[in-house]
């Protein structure tokens, strides 16, 4: 479901989600009405009651939720969940606060809603614990008793999202921004054709690139593919993800990622702005960063 075909509770609340990135009452608010509402939740089987997780690049485990079923189609498809694009996912749907408890009662790191779309929210599990702990007096019923209180302490820990909201100085027209890409040495996407990987690639070198990216905040993702940009051997080429709005570094990431080198090639990296250059490569491509599907 698009959010234009959302209803108007589910665009209230991921405007809200949008806003939350930020961090502050913002991200409070997101937080309290998160846990008023029902998720999806990715299982491993129709009959498993064991939750999909994700793990970062600092290995860190996240429990990805959903708003609805196209979102979480949206992951399965970039995380590879399925074989097939059209299967139906295996999931459950419940209350977040029990997604809340399901974190804590399993040691998860993060909670992550609907982790592909712009309004995407992390959470980490010290941030959240406010509203586990939280307990009504006897005379308080209803979903928002003990609100304020609950709000007051999130706040003195929650954080701003590690993905920068937009708002930001634009490059320019789509014009300016091809411009940029060739002269900043990105491999142009639709040149681009990807092969299998044999093998994942080492975890070593997944760690360095990893350590790199967390350099820029603007990459909100990446992908490690074996591809080639013209009649040369296929080598290492990372598929990008870049708000378009914080683009201004991209000549000095693309020099930072030749100087790591996978088998003898140095890394280039190209960048995917929308679902068709996204489908092309994800089935050939391993999502490492900043969260990996969990062996």
């Amino acid at each position: 479901m698009s959010d234009d075909a959302a209803s108007g509770p589910l665009q209230a609340f991921r405007r809200l989600l949008a806003d939350a990135q930020e961090g502050g009452q913002a991200k409070v608010d997101a937080l309290v009405a998160l846990a008023q509402r029902r998720v999806l939740v990715a299982t491993w089987s129709d009959e498993s009651e064991d939750y999909r997780t994700l793990v970062n690049s600092d290995g860190q485990s996240a429990l990805p939720l959903f708003t609805d079923e196209a979102e979480m189609r949206e992951a399965a498809r970039r995380f590879g969940w399925l074989e097939d694009d059209e299967a139906p996912i295996p999931h459950r749907h419940i209350d977040a606060r029990a997604a809340l408890q399901h974190l804590a009662a399993h040691g998860l790191d993060y909670l992550v809603i609907d982790i592909t779309s712009d309004h995407s929210l992390e959470a980490e599990r010290s941030e959240l614990e406010p509203l586990l702990q939280a307990r009504g007096r006897p005379d308080e019923t209803g979903p928002f008793a003990a609100v304020g209180r609950v709000g007051s302490s999130m706040l003195q820990v929650v954080r701003a999202s590690s993905v920068p909201p937009g708002g930001g100085v634009p490059m320019g027209g789509t014009g300016a921004e091809a411009s940029a890409a060739a002269s900043s040495g990105l491999v142009a996407c639709d040149r681009l054709r990807a092969f299998d990987l044999p093998s994942d690639p080492p975890d070593a070198l997944l760690e360095e690139l990893s350590a790199l990216l967390r350099g820029y905040p603007e990459v909100e993702w990446a992908l490690f593919l074996l591809a080639t940009p013209d009649t040369a051997p296929p080598g290492p080429v990372l598929g990008l993800r870049v708000d378009r709005a914080y683009r201004s570094r991209l000549d000095e990431l693309v020099a930072a990622l030749a100087g790591i080198q996978h088998e003898g090639m140095p890394v280039r990296a190209t960048l995917l702005d929308g679902p068709a250059e996204l489908r092309a490569v994800r089935p050939k491509g391993l999502h490492f960063y900043p969260f990996r599907r969990r062996a």
